[in-house]
């Protein structure tokens, strides 16, 4: 036994034990969810509508995130609205910034020069 198979043995036994210990028996109610789940997808397959609605409806449920003000909120109802409301927004602000270096655009060309530029430059 080489000292190298020694040590790989010893951290899958660490790595082992961890996941063990960090691993928790699921509630009847978490169960109860899952068995509903699998009934859907029997019957329905490829209808994940349901998961969805459960996952935006903010119940808290279980995240890695510690001590945050949403903590156990998978998807924040804010974070959706905004990501439905980006493309229109975008769309509008793209417009304007196109619309004003048009019209910048349109005043130099009609302008050319002004009067009073022409009047500093004689002096």
């Amino acid at each position: 036994m080489t000292i190298l198979s020694w040590r790989a043995g010893l951290a899958a036994a660490v790595l082992a034990f961890a996941g063990y210990a960090v691993a928790q028996p699921a509630t009847p109610q978490q169960q109860a969810g899952a068995r509903e789940q699998v009934q859907q997808n029997a019957a329905q397959p490829y209808n994940n509508a349901p998961v969805w609605r459960e996952v935006r409806s903010g119940e808290p449920g279980f995240t890695q995130v510690g001590g945050a003000p949403d903590q156990g909120v998978l998807i924040q109802s804010r974070g959706e609205t905004w990501r439905q409301a980006r493309v229109p927004v975008s769309l509008i602000g793209g417009l304007l910034v196109a619309l004003a270096v048009v019209s910048l655009g349109g005043f130099y060309a009609m302008r050319a020069r002004l009067p009073w530029a022409r009047a500093d430059r004689s002096r």
